[in-house]
């Protein structure tokens, strides 16, 4: 059972970091410029739709990597919007089966895209309480008290369900010690009903517009 410490909103941020804690945080630091490099080229080539379409499901893999990462927040890419239209487009060629590779691939890419901000939290609890403290205590405090409570739920239904407090939720799990292979598992599971249910979603509903258009 794990017990993360909650922070108050008056602490002063420590960042005393062991040489573990360094190099870690130079490796994510490093990973995350790579992403926000990625990021631009995507914002340049703002029309994602034919970059998807042309990379099919690589470019499903990359684009759900790149959204779901911590670089998501300050470079955001529409990629609900990549897995609910893309099934109705790939599906002449792939018919129902379309929905299906696309919600799978894009589950993979947002699980290992917030594989990054869970070892943020994990490889440095030090850092990620620091962080928080600085930018909402008392948001830190509520997740903390969230994860006490409800345990393996909370991975999966921030997973499973579009949210706004994904991230700090996730990082604070990391530093909440949650096992890595478990949190990879429920978090897999999640995005895999979500994914698969707005893929299906676009599919169906691709297929209903074209019948009242007459294709």
């Amino acid at each position: 059972m794990f017990e993360p410490d909650t922070v108050s909103k008056d602490e002063k941020p420590k960042f005393i970091l062991s040489k573990k804690e360094k190099w870690i945080a130079i490796l994510v630091l490093m990973v995350l410029i790579l992403l926000v490099g990625i990021s631009l080229v995507f914002r340049k080539n703002i029309d994602v739709l034919n970059i998807v379409n042309h990379y099919s499901l690589v470019g499903v893999l990359v684009i759900s990597v790149v959204a779901c990462s911590p670089t998501g927040v300050f470079v955001p890419i529409p990629y609900l919007l990549v897995i609910l239209t893309l099934p109705g487009v790939l599906a002449g060629k792939w018919g129902v089966v379309a929905p299906v590779w696309v919600g799978i691939t894009a589950a993979f890419g947002a699980t290992i895209g917030q594989f990054l901000s869970f070892m943020i939290g994990y490889g440095s609890r030090n850092i990620s309480e620091s962080l928080f403290a600085r930018i909402s205590a008392k948001a830190y405090n509520k997740a903390v008290a969230w994860i006490k409570k409800y345990g393996s739920a909370t991975v999966f239904v921030v997973s499973a369900v579009p949210n706004p407090v994904h991230l700090p939720v996730t990082v604070t799990l990391g530093a909440a010690r949650f096992s890595p292979s478990r949190w990879f598992f429920l978090s897999l599971s999640g995005n895999l009903v979500k994914c698969l249910f707005i893929a299906f979603a676009g599919y169906f509903s691709m297929g209903f517009v074209l019948r009242l258009l007459g294709s």
